[in-house]
């Protein structure tokens, strides 16, 4: 099977849907050109999308049940920070 990582550019500081080929598996968010971005491993050859939901919580913010630890970035040179999760079912 053949895959590749693919990337989601996330673009609210909340809970999103993101659309991704079934499977996929999520690796890490950082910053890319000021835009927080996911990356997943992917099988480009599937054709199924599933929705992924993603939570992201600022420091201190209240949440519930944010989901999986995927990962953390800044903005504003670190004056704000971020903490993103994959929901659970």
């Amino acid at each position: 099977m053949t895959q590749q990582v693919w990337k989601y550019p996330l673009y609210t500081a909340n809970k999103q849907t993101v659309w991704m080929p079934k499977g996929a598996t999520l690796l890490t968010i950082q910053m890319q050109q000021d835009v927080p971005t996911l990356w997943a491993l992917v099988d480009p050859n599937e054709i199924e999308q599933t929705p992924q939901i993603i939570n992201t919580v600022g420091t201190g913010q209240d949440t519930d049940a944010p989901g999986k630890y995927i990962g953390t970035y800044q903005r504003a040179e670190g004056v704000l920070v971020f903490h993103v999760f994959a929901a659970t079912e």
